[in-house]
């Protein structure tokens, strides 16, 4: 095939945007990035000190939304350059907008200019009206293209301020439909972020509406965080403090009894999920301040704290504002990691007042004290654990393999894959299907532990959980060691029902837990075998056409589309042949797997906990959220 001019496809206006809408979005599963695109913006006019409320109104159908701010209104004036309102640049336009001209925007979320085009560009519907000069501007879109030029009407004497309405392009995504949590969720946590900016939510299906405004800042949102993580505080109180600078920080602290650090960081009021420069000052700030303030107190001053014992079970978050003129920058366009060398240096000033807090208040530093103190010797003591998992597994120094485990010949770890699958029925299937030459299957008895909130001594000597880490070679905890990973893949093959989820998710917990370098080096997947065959009943002289499904709906489709067809419910791996299997959910040419990954580590950890801890109301409201849309028990 030739490759020639003819051949290279220049995408005009937003037209790169519906082409390629991940790299503009990230995911493209809901719209929620949409609306983010645009609460940002407006709140861009309220960290600005030109707005002080912000209005979201859902639809009863879930599908159209409008975000409505009190600000200056967006300009409506003819752009010189593009010879069109600037209203209708900044929504057609990439990288247009006031956040690029110094003196405009002092401090914004948005760099690039390119949040109100996306959105504009991804939504089958979208309308801006404009309050400004007591006249209202409307402006109307399809796609990115204008469909109704802007036209002005009397307005409202005195009021200005910006209102988009848009409906999600279903083309585009998985479900283009607003879930009513995440956007409670969100101006929830802005409230807590923008101090004294009131956020109305208008829920139209229920007919509710919720105000959302707080002058506590993060140490409310530390508060409810913690209250509804069924946590308690280290000495009931909370660390807060604010700097306003010409970087504004703000920081809020507090040790509790959970497992896990966990932090939310936020810079011109977007939330950094993968945290950047002012998480890490922030972190290493707290180490540093309970370091100097733990020599003062005789009984703690030769204790060797590690950052992980004395960051255990602290709740935190911090907070940036930072003026244009820095030089500052977010990774892609959802701003999920900071970097900015003053906002660390600002930050590490304010952690200064973290170590005069302790200082002051002894009563409480000595409960703080006492808390590192546990994770102190519980680290101790799951390292003397593991220290003894290698005991029980290397004896001798010769490695001793489990009998359960039907080993490979290839001794190329980079090719090998490893299968864990439940059961001897399954086992004996998956031993039979699979290429000796590279695979192996290591069968395990029912449902392994819950390792996130059993005791290190019982974990360890549970014969499931040793077979499985004399398996993968590489031990656990502190003395883990990816060079003596034995496969390049670890495949977590489960039955394809309710039971055989959750077999998945206590394997996944417990890498989570103990052999977390697994997943940050992305070798951990999840098989997909079927739960239904459906063959077509060939006509004369034909052969039959099979169907693999991995759901209700799969299936469903395929009957409900064919008139003559034979279904076959697989209630477990063992029940299919080792042809099936192999073809299904072994064969590397024709499988599926699914890629499970670490990103946020702390992140991940706190969710694990969530899903697999003591506290239940975690799980239920995760389970509450699908209930309209799943079928718990097939």
């Amino acid at each position: 095939m030739k490759y020639t001019a003819k051949d290279i496809e220049v995408l005009e206006g937003l037209d790169a945007v519906r082409k390629r809408p991940g790299m503009y979005i990230g995911q493209t599963d809901t719209p929620f990035q949409l609306l983010k695109e645009i609460v940002d913006n407006s709140l861009d006019e309220a960290i600005n000190g030109f707005a002080r409320k912000i209005a979201v109104e859902l639809d009863a159908s879930f599908e159209v939304i409008s975000i409505e701010d009190d600000g200056r209104g967006i300009p409506v004036d003819i752009h010189e350059g593009q010879k069109k309102p600037a209203v209708e640049v900044i929504f057609t336009v990439l990288h247009s907008g006031g956040k690029f001209r110094e003196g405009v925007y002092v401090t914004a979320g948005g760099l690039h200019g390119v949040g109100a085009s996306v959105v504009n560009a991804l939504s089958e519907f979208l309308q801006v009206e404009v309050f400004r000069d007591d006249k209202l501007y409307k402006i109307e879109f399809s796609r990115g293209k204008t469909i109704s030029p802007l036209k002005s009407y009397p307005g409202i004497k005195s009021k200005t301020g910006t209102k988009v309405t848009f409906k999600p392009d279903k083309s585009i995504f998985k479900t283009a439909k607003f879930n009513p949590s995440e956007i409670e969720e969100l101006l929830k946590v802005k409230s807590f972020v923008y101090h004294g900016v009131k956020f109305e939510f208008l829920n139209k299906s229920s007919g509710q509406m919720l105000v959302f405004e707080s002058h506590s800042g993060l140490k409310s949102l530390v508060e409810g965080w913690v209250s509804q993580s069924g946590l308690s505080i280290v000495g009931n109180d909370i660390i807060h403090i604010r700097h306003n600078a010409d970087i504004k920080t703000e920081v809020a602290i507090a040790w509790t009894d959970s497992e896990f650090e966990a932090f939310r960081s936020f810079a011109n009021g977007i939330e950094t999920k993968a945290g950047g420069s002012h998480l890490d000052a922030l972190k290493a700030g707290i180490v540093k301040a309970v370091r100097a303030v733990q020599n003062h107190f005789p009984q703690y001053k030769s204790l060797k704290f590690t950052a992980e014992d004395i960051r255990e079970g602290i709740c935190g978050a911090v907070s940036v504002f930072i003026p244009s003129r820095y030089n500052f920058s977010f990774q892609g366009q959802t701003k999920d990691r900071l970097s900015c060398l003053e906002c660390e240096q600002e930050v590490n000033k304010i952690c200064s007042g973290i170590e005069e807090f302790l200082n002051v208040n002894r009563n409480f530093t000595v409960k703080v004290l006492e808390r590192i103190e546990v994770a102190y010797r519980s680290r101790l003591s799951s390292k003397a654990a593991t220290a003894s998992i290698r005991k029980k597994i290397y004896a001798s120094q010769k490695f001793s393999l489990p009998a359960k485990l039907a080993d490979c010949v290839s001794r190329d770890t980079s090719k090998n894959e490893l299968f864990i699958v439940e059961g001897d029925s399954a086992g004996g299937t998956a031993k039979q299907a699979r290429n000796r030459e590279f695979q192996a299957v290591l069968s395990l008895r029912g449902k392994i532990m819950n390792t996130v909130v059993s005791q290190s001594s019982k974990i360890f000597d549970n014969r499931e959980i040793i077979d499985l880490i004399a398996a993968i070679g590489t031990s656990v905890g502190e003395t883990f060691c990816i060079d003596k990973l034995r496969y390049g893949k670890i495949i977590v093959l489960t039955d394809a029902d309710i039971d055989g989820m959750h077999i998945s998710t206590l394997l996944l917990g417990f890498f989570a837990k103990w052999m977390t370098p697994l997943l940050e080096h992305g070798k951990i997947f999840l098989g997909r075998p079927p739960l239904y065959r459906v063959s077509l009943k060939a006509s004369k002289g034909g052969g039959e056409k099979v169907f693999w499904c991995h759901s209700e709906e799969e299936k469903e489709k395929i009957v409900n589309d064919n008139s003559s067809v034979s279904v076959t419910r697989f209630k477990g791996l063992g029940e299919m042949n080792p042809e099936q299997l192999w073809e299904t959910s072994m064969n590397p040419k024709t499988r599926t797997l699914v890629h499970v990954c670490l990103i946020n580590y702390h992140e991940v950890l706190r969710k694990v906990q969530d899903i697999l801890g003591r506290d239940t109301r975690f799980r239920l409201d995760l389970i509450s959220s699908y209930l309209e849309v799943a079928e718990l028990d097939r």
